[in-house]
């Protein structure tokens, strides 16, 4: 996600999003954290801020939505 960022169409959005992806192995489920602040987007495996949206999907979801052609 972060090397699709568009830092010119983000304008002054400030956000914080969660991801939980589900569907591991053992049954469990993945949580990455996605911080949208000050022009820039970074992902991280280790989320330490409270989420303005926190998304639950299935991996096989989580694949399309990252795998689907933007629109411009």
């Amino acid at each position: 996600m972060p090397m699709l960022f568009r830092a010119d169409r983000a304008g002054a959005t400030n956000a914080v999003v969660h991801w939980s992806i589900g569907d591991r192995a053992d049954g469990g489920s993945d949580t990455y954290e996605l911080v949208i602040e000050n022009g820039k987007c970074e992902l991280s495996s280790t989320p330490t801020r409270d989420p303005k949206l926190a998304l639950t999907v299935a991996g096989a979801d989580f694949l399309k939505v990252v795998t689907a052609t933007p629109t411009r």
